[in-house]
């Protein structure tokens, strides 16, 4: 390509006029196809407009004349991870890393492809290299703590978004994703202030508002938590964390249609959340629909059969049904997963008062007061 033409689109790109670069590239192109340069950075100009498909199109051009091209095998990986296409970009990840493994934004770029397919430890070695290279990056340090939220480590999860938050203390999301964390944690106060924090830096951030919501629902201000999370959705209407969290404080305030509701938009947005069944299981629950609640929870745990709350809102729907004895084996294994949940010991007292195990029953919901002394239901 010519230099007077690089410059000139160079020069648009600088100023943010990704269509005046792109009209110069293309004229450039017709008479000179095979200039790498000059498709390279097409698919640059193609990226910054927001046009994935020309992107892929570009940088596959340029890989079709120089297979181990950095910057290309780099775009398009990237590319495709904003697509959600996450396998797709794993072989351009992996050539990029092979091209220049000290650059650390493509060791936490495939550490991101990793986590969103579930493979958490990979993704935090690669966050660990990129860290390595660029010691207290956040985007490693943020991307770690998320992926080991993933395997339910959540103290060490905690610590990663802690130190984001020492090294930039005005970074909104990086207080959100604390707040998230001590959300997990149910230290429901100090995620609260965390949340209250990032939306004094960013009020219009949904994510904080949506975990603020989270927040409020544990330590049991419902009303409060309903109209957080209604802002939530005021300024992202389509996110599914933020309808969960919504029906979580419906569900507190016991109005079980209106979280029904909420829970099947979870399902239209994530219909292999097996959060959204085992939330849909409760609040059928409430709503006296035994079976159908049964049969939620049954969903949610064919997903993820280590989900306490799933197995928790099973063993309250086979009491509801009088199946005490299989009401019992559900609370156990809710508390094998998760031995400090109040709402699990309540439930597998009342399966044992159902059995006429009346001393038994009794040792369980003392176990949920002491737990839970404000529990009315124990």
């Amino acid at each position: 390509m010519s230099h007077t033409a690089l410059e000139k689109a160079n020069a648009a790109l600088d100023r943010g006029d990704q269509q005046s670069a792109i009209k110069l590239l293309k004229s450039h192109l017709a008479r000179n196809p095979a200039d790498v340069a000059a498709l390279y950075l097409m698919g640059v100009a193609y990226q910054e407009a927001g046009s994935s498909d020309g992107a892929l199109k570009a940088f596959s051009r340029v890989l079709a004349f120089q297979a181990h091209h950095f910057g290309a095998h780099y775009g398009k990986a990237l590319v495709l991870l904003n697509l959600g296409r996450h396998q797709e970009a794993m072989p351009h990840h992996d050539a990029a890393i092979r091209s220049a493994p000290r650059n650390f934004w493509a060791w936490v770029n495939r550490g991101i492809s990793k986590a969103a397919t579930g493979q958490y430890a990979a993704a935090i070695a690669d966050y660990d290299r990129a860290l390595s290279l660029s010691p207290n990056l956040p985007a490693a340090l943020t991307n770690k703590g998320n992926a080991l939220t993933g395997l339910g480590a959540l103290d060490a999860a905690l610590a990663c978004h802690e130190q984001v938050v020492a090294l930039s203390r005005h970074d909104a999301n990086a207080w959100c994703n604390m707040g998230g964390t001590l959300v997990k944690l149910a230290r429901h106060a100090a995620a609260e202030a965390a949340c209250r924090t990032a939306l004094e830096l960013a009020p219009r951030l949904s994510t904080a508002w949506s975990n603020l919501g989270a927040a409020l629902s544990g330590l049991k201000r419902h009303d409060a938590a309903e109209a957080a999370c209604r802002k939530a959705l005021e300024l992202a209407p389509e996110s599914s964390a933020a309808w969960s969290n919504l029906g979580r404080a419906l569900y507190g305030l016991k109005r079980y249609a209106a979280t029904e509701a909420a829970c099947r938009k979870v399902i239209e947005l994530e219909p292999r959340s097996p959060e959204a069944w085992s939330n849909l299981g409760a609040a059928l629950e409430g709503l006296k629909q035994h079976d159908a609640a049964e049969a939620a929870c049954r969903k949610a745990l064919e997903m993820d059969a280590r989900s306490a709350e799933a197995w928790r809102n099973l063993g309250a729907a086979l009491c509801s049904l009088k199946r005490h004895d299989a009401a019992e084996a559900a609370g156990r294994k809710a508390i094998e997963l998760a031995p400090l949940s109040p709402e699990a010991w309540n439930n597998l007292g009342a399966a044992l008062s159902g059995l006429k195990r009346y001393d038994a029953a009794e040792d369980a919901c003392r176990k949920a007061l002491e737990l839970d002394p404000g529990s009315s239901s124990a």
